[in-house]
């Protein structure tokens, strides 16, 4: 029949299956496989099936891999292992501030993040906006994806205000700054994640100030802390 299956989570359950050479991709916790992405060949007495799969974060470590094969009279191979895998999914990246470096009271920040896993595996973003690497008396802010929320830090750097929906939260202010999650905004495009931030200065935080950035994946995979621009108040 020419179609390739994948199981469920639960080992007993066989999902709908795709062609090999153009069925649509299929996936479980553990993996996906793309069929248009594989192929099969026969030459003399050998049959090689080339399999295009793609490994889940959950899935992460080094796998053994098993084999069987059955021909039209039931005989078999037996299961083998033919070989071992290991799934070491990549951090995350900074990719870029817009803009890096200027002044004013307020401005639109866009903080660009890279995922080799996809733009949708990306968890969460934090900012920092500081002289230095602390989140006391800071304008600091924590982004997660999967929720939408948005976050800013009180001043004692330790408590969290009450969230914010990014694109229609309303305004949450410190002694810093105060951030506008209906001014914000988020978009994903292939590896890359794209917050857009709101921001106002209070007067109480002028001079200039670095901006720090944290982004973590869905694994628990981060690019570290690092600073990535500069801003005067």
């Amino acid at each position: 029949s020419n179609l390739l299956w994948l199981i469920a989570d639960n080992g007993t359950t066989w999902l709908p299956p795709g062609t090999v050479g153009s069925g649509s991709p299929m996936s479980n916790t553990q993996c996906s496989v793309d069929p248009a992405g594989s192929s099969l060949s026969l030459a003399g007495n050998v049959l090689t099936f080339n399999l295009r799969l793609l490994f889940k974060p959950a899935f992460s470590g080094t796998k053994r891999i098993f084999l069987l094969a059955v021909d039209n009279a039931g005989l078999n191979t037996g299961w083998q292992q033919i070989g071992t895998w290991t799934n070491a999914s990549a951090p995350p990246s900074v990719v870029s501030l817009t803009p890096s470096s200027g002044s004013g009271v307020s401005q639109t920040f866009s903080f660009a993040v890279s995922d080799p896993d996809g733009a949708a595996d990306i968890g969460s973003i934090y900012v920092l906006v500081n002289s230095q690497l602390s989140g006391v008396n800071a304008c600091y802010l924590a982004f997660d994806r999967t929720s939408n929320l948005l976050w800013l830090i009180a001043d004692n750097g330790t408590t969290w205000l009450p969230p914010g929906s990014v694109g229609s939260g309303s305004p949450m202010s410190n002694t810093q700054c105060s951030v506008d999650p209906a001014g914000s905004s988020l978009s994903l495009a292939g590896n890359v994640l794209t917050l857009n931030l709101r921001l106002v200065f209070k007067p109480a935080f002028s001079g200039t100030k670095r901006i720090f950035l944290l982004a973590v994946d869905s694994a628990g995979l981060n690019t570290g802390w690092q600073q990535i621009g500069s801003w005067t108040n």
